[in-house]
């Protein structure tokens, strides 16, 4: 069992390729997309919030931080794969929805942003035209990323007021503002 590490003053489970085990382990198991859910409840007076990142996919993982989930933040390419993947994402909501009905999106993320391109520019107004709830889209920043991941770092800490930092800052401002409202 891994422990949280304490960073910027949160406890922070950080994701393991481990985690991929516990998909196969799952699929066999009558009630167990339900157990995170569980798992949390008891955790509830320990943490005002908690926030899990599911893999990119509509598999049992996902399916998991779904059902446990209030809210769902939904990030979403500036690309036709993105928009193309919509129409998944809202089956499997209607799916999550008939064990959780009061399950919904809070915020959708624009990502991968690249304002010099056309083709992202027209999807971020498509997007902004049809998603409730959109953010501000989160640019395409490839380096620091991927650095900070390897360096097993949050990118507040491996390059503290970078651009990504911002961005993350500018993100989490934006969750804040949906947890505050109690949306």
């Amino acid at each position: 069992m891994l422990l949280p590490r304490e960073v910027f003053g949160l406890h922070v489970i950080p994701s393991h390729i481990n985690l991929s085990l516990a998909e196969a382990q799952i699929s066999g198991q009558i009630g167990a997309v339900m157990a995170l859910r569980g798992a949390l409840q008891a955790a509830r007076d320990r943490y005002d919030v908690v926030l899990i990142d599911s893999p990119p996919s509509l598999g049992q993982l996902a399916a998991l931080g779904a059902l446990a989930s209030d809210l769902i933040v939904v990030p979403v390419l500036t690309s036709q794969k993105g928009v193309d993947a919509l129409p998944g994402l809202e089956r499997a909501l209607g799916m999550y929805r008939k064990l959780r009905p009061e399950l919904r999106v809070g915020l959708y993320v624009p990502t991968m942003y690249d304002g010099r391109r056309l083709h992202d520019r027209e999807v971020l107004t498509a997007l902004q035209g049809t998603l409730p709830a959109l953010t501000e889209p989160v640019p395409l920043r490839g380096a620091v990323w991927l650095d900070s991941t390897a360096a097993g770092q949050p990118v507040g800490v491996y390059a503290p007021g970078s651009p990504q930092h911002q961005d993350v800052q500018a993100l989490t401002r934006s969750v804040a503002a949906l947890i505050g409202s109690g949306a």
